[in-house]
């Protein structure tokens, strides 16, 4: 049975009500089943139809629903309302087309003279809406979707010093580091990895990871827009951003899973595993007491820890490539500490007098500058920023493309290109070796907001983590002080 061409019959019950929240749609059923949707900006009517389906789509396999189902679509202004329908079959949703009447019976009974009047007047729309266009004739669905930007917010804690706890926008988040890549502030949301324009906090796009995520990364070495989500050490989804995240199987459950700048490494007896954007594992083989340093879409530079070698691996053939000898002064050894911070790799070597590092560059299968940077020592898990090329280690610091070193007090934090020192003085040290009282007002030094981006124009992207189990996360785009110098190009 038919309602209508195209249009099947649709039982009264349920109806899906899908209502437009800002840039969000929400859909809900009888009996407390609800749905969400993120709109794009200036999303085509394509996008617009394919998020709306998308929402019932969702809502009806949680209720189980195996037939065609109404729906109605509400948009922020409440009187702006569509009836539709969802074909089950397709996936998607369909406006409800009004029944025709056959033509005969509609002009039948009409007089010679009612027809004149109705056909001559058409006759005449016709004639005028050629001049701006026949579809200017056609009823059209309303198009036009405002997105508005989230408000502005009052950071509830002391602000980072060098900003103001004036927000230009705050987003709910989990409490889980942001970040800024392209001028779009990526963050994690329970199992979504979101992004919005780091200007105006306008939602662009969402993608599911298939957990609940707990870190997000910049997978160095996979490609400049690529980012690993991880819950634990058990579950990682890599992809690029606005593109699909693939979750990747562990080979085996004895894998170790390693974070080489940003990038998942698996490390197997004998073996590492890295992926490519697209979740697919490769295999490399590992030298013995070797750790991977630093990952390019060739191969991987593996470096041991008991010897001054490295290795360029390409392959898993159990015939190693012959061995790069990293140069050591007479009396010198590795401390077994090695790090790699983007195309570069830090090894700890114990010196006669003293500890010190030496950077190496890599370019391809090649070492091609070496540095040494005096009385710096890597802790057990060094912070790396591979953007910026800094390290901050037991007691300093480091810009490694340069032999510059900050000594910082041990369990310093790291942000946005500053070491923020706890202890005795709070202060905001810059990798200049600037220092900056930091007050954190009621909240201890190792819980108060430190900044995990700055945006070209000088304001600071910061986490504010909820104490409360029932309190969202919320990011906030603070302000920077007047006078002050924060701007992104100065911690390049």
């Amino acid at each position: 049975m038919s309602q209508a061409s195209g249009t099947p019959f649709l039982p009264s019950f349920p109806v899906i009500v899908i209502h437009r929240i800002g840039n969000q749609l929400k859909a809900e059923a009888p009996g407390g089943f609800t749905s969400t949707e993120e709109i794009q900006e200036n999303a085509t009517v394509e996008q617009l139809n394919a998020a709306v389906s998308s929402c019932a789509v969702a809502l009806a396999e949680q209720m189980l629903i195996k037939s065609n189902t109404r729906v109605t679509v509400i948009e922020e202004d409440p009187t702006t309302q569509y009836s539709m329908w969802l074909d089950i079959a397709d996936g998607v949703v369909k406006p409800v087309e009004k029944p025709k009447v056959p033509k005969k019976k509609l002009f039948a009974s009409w007089s010679r003279q009612q027809k004149i009047l109705v056909f001559g007047g058409l006759a005449v729309v016709i004639a005028i809406s050629g001049a701006f266009g026949v579809r200017s004739m056609i009823p059209q669905q309303k198009t036009q979707v405002v997105i508005s930007a989230p408000p502005a917010a009052q950071l509830p804690v002391a602000a980072p010093a060098g900003w103001d706890t004036y927000a230009d926008y705050a987003v709910d988040s989990s409490a889980v580091n942001p970040l800024l890549l392209d001028e779009q502030i990526v963050y994690a949301q329970g199992s979504s990895v979101k992004r919005m324009e780091a200007s105006t906090g306008i939602a662009t796009d969402s993608k599911d990871a298939g957990f609940q995520i707990t870190n997000l990364y910049q997978s160095f070495g996979l490609g400049h827009d690529v980012i690993a989500a991880s819950a634990g050490t058990s579950q990682v989804a890599v992809g690029h951003t606005g593109g699909a995240l693939h979750q990747i199987e562990a080979p085996s459950e004895s894998a170790k899973l390693l974070w080489v700048s940003g990038t998942p490494v698996y490390s197997t007896v004998g073996f590492v595993h890295i992926p490519d954007a697209d979740g697919n594992l490769h295999r490399y083989s590992a030298p013995a007491d070797s750790v991977p340093a630093v990952v390019t879409p060739d191969g991987v530079w593996m470096v041991s820890t008991i010897s001054p070698q490295a290795w360029f691996i390409t392959n898993d053939s159990p015939n190693l490539p012959t061995a790069k000898q990293l140069p050591l002064g007479a009396g010198e050894e590795v401390t077994g500490d090695v790090v790699g911070v983007g195309n570069s790799f830090v090894v700890g070597i114990r010196g006669e007098n003293q500890d010190y590092i030496q950077v190496f560059d890599t370019t391809g299968q090649n070492i091609v500058d070496t540095r040494t940077i005096p009385e710096v020592s890597l802790s057990a898990h060094p912070i790396v920023d591979p953007s910026r090329h800094i390290l901050l280690g037991t007691n300093a610091m480091v810009d490694i493309t340069s032999d510059h070193a900050v000594p910082v007090a041990g369990g310093s934090r790291y942000g946005a290109g500053f070491a923020w020192v706890s202890g005795i003085e709070n202060q905001r040290v810059s990798i200049s070796g600037e220092k900056i009282p930091w007050r954190v007002g009621k909240n201890n030094s190792s819980s108060a907001v430190i900044p995990d981006a700055v945006l070209e124009d000088g304001r600071a992207v910061v986490l504010f983590r909820a104490e409360g189990s029932r309190e969202s996360s919320r990011i906030y785009v603070l302000r920077a002080q007047k006078g002050g110098e924060n701007h992104k190009s100065t911690q390049d």
